[in-house]
């Protein structure tokens, strides 16, 4: 569910969190990201990369697809 989601953001270091949420949920691409924050594209994508592997244990695929089906995501997927 969406809690479930903001729950394990949470979880996540404020340079992850930040690169997932503007890519996520504010659907920026990794460049965009890369111009607001004021650090390379490559770092972007490198933070993207780690929080997805650090998302995968607490959210599990039903969690997720559940919350894509019920239309609380709406953006990119993880």
């Amino acid at each position: 569910m969406l809690l479930d989601v903001w729950n394990a953001l949470d979880m996540l270091p404020q340079n992850l969190r930040e690169v997932v949420v503007l890519y996520y949920y504010a659907d920026l691409s990794s460049r965009e990201i890369a111009s607001v924050l004021d650090i390379p594209d490559g770092t972007v994508r490198f933070r993207l990369m780690v929080a997805r592997r650090r998302l995968r244990d607490p959210l599990d695929e039903d969690s997720v697809a559940s919350s894509i089906t019920s239309g609380e995501v709406t953006t990119h997927a993880i």
